[in-house]
């Protein structure tokens, strides 16, 4: 059983199957209760990770209910709805017109910060370890920049070299952002990186291809 969301041609990767394309995608019911679970979590100062993580879902069904990704299994609604601390049924009251309910936060009691743990502290090398390789990367394609930008480089098989070895960098570089996708604070916006990344990549590769 799915509760429809509804954009064509997604996976739901809780199950790995590809979900129909559905006809409601710019049903407006469905996008004023994805704007009302976004500022729901905004409210009760979430990150969408921490959604997915309370409600013991993947961070890609959190996502995708904000950006209407595709089908969601209507076993999954009432996490959803609990982690957002809402009474059972409140999707689909939304979705047939009635107002969230206005539910004042429950308190979170705000101790001081713990020691990080060893898994924590695991996290953050791993987290500053991704930092330095992409930073390294960008080292990389600027030296590779600047070599283009001081050298005559007249013989066109020479450009074709330098393009060559930018691409080289920048796939680099969208495979250290691919990696560093688990641990991103914000998936949505590492997604949009790696795809300007990937799509700069071909505009190298169209122009190296131009110059043979």
């Amino acid at each position: 059983m799915w509760f429809t969301l509804g954009v064509e041609g997604n996976t739901d990767d809780e199950v790995g199957e590809t979900t129909p394309a559905s006809d409601d995608a710019a049903d407006p019911s469905l996008v004023r209760l994805r704007d009302c679970v976004a500022r729901r979590r905004a409210e009760l100062g979430l990150s969408q990770r921490a959604l997915a993580e309370l409600a013991g879902v993947s961070l890609g069904t959190a996502t995708r209910l904000e950006r209407g990704g595709g089908p969601i299994r209507v076993s999954t609604v009432p996490k959803l709805e609990d982690a957002l601390e809402w009474p059972r049924g409140t999707f689909q009251a939304i979705r047939d017109g009635q107002d969230p309910p206005k539910i004042p936060p429950r308190g979170r009691e705000r101790a001081a910060p713990a020691a990080p743990g060893p898994s924590s502290a695991m996290r953050n090398a791993t987290q500053y370890g991704q930092a330095l390789s992409i930073a390294s990367a960008v080292v990389a394609i600027s030296a590779v920049c600047l070599e283009v930008l001081t050298s005559d480089l007249a013989d066109a098989s020479a450009r074709v070299a330098a393009l060559n070895a930018l691409d080289s960098n920048m796939r680099e570089m969208e495979s250290l952002i691919a990696a560093s996708l688990p641990d991103a604070d914000s998936f949505d916006d590492a997604i949009a990186v790696m795809r300007e990344v990937h799509e700069s990549r071909e505009s190298i590769q169209k122009a190296a291809e131009s110059l043979k």
